[in-house]
C-alpha cells in the first residue's frame, strides 16, 4: 500500500492513517507528513558547486545518489549532507510510504 502526494503544499500537512484489514487481521499505521523550507534548485552540480562540494566528491552529486561513491571515498563523507541536500532538490516531490 502506498500514499503519494505530488504537488505537495501546506495543506497537505499533518497526521494521515493507514489502515488495512483482511480476514486475518487488521492494523493501522500513522504516518505524519511535514514539509521542510528547501530552495528548489534544477541544477544539481550547481548546488553542489554552490554547497563547496569538493571536487573529489563531485561525482556523486547527482539527483540519485550515489551511496557507493561515497562509500568507496572516505573524504566525502564530509560532505555527504551537502550531497543529500542537493539530491532532494529533484521535482516534483513525491511522498511514498510503504506498510508491509
Amino acid at each position: 500500500m502506498q500514499l503519494t502526494i505530488r504537488d505537495i503544499s501546506e495543506a497537505d500537512v499533518g497526521d494521515y492513517y493507514c489502515h488495512a484489514e483482511n480476514p486475518f487481521g487488521s492494523v493501522s499505521r500513522p504516518v505524519s507528513v511535514r514539509i521542510r523550507n528547501v530552495a528548489a534548485t534544477n541544477n544539481v552540480t550547481q548546488c553542489c558547486i554552490e554547497q563547496n562540494v569538493t571536487s573529489g566528491c563531485m561525482e556523486a552529486c547527482s539527483f540519485y545518489l550515489d551511496i557507493d561513491a561515497v562509500i568507496d571515498k572516505p573524504q566525502c563523507i564530509n560532505d555527504f549532507d551537502k550531497l543529500m541536500r542537493c539530491a532532494a532538490g529533484k521535482e516534483p516531490h513525491v511522498c511514498l510510504f510503504a506498510f508491509t
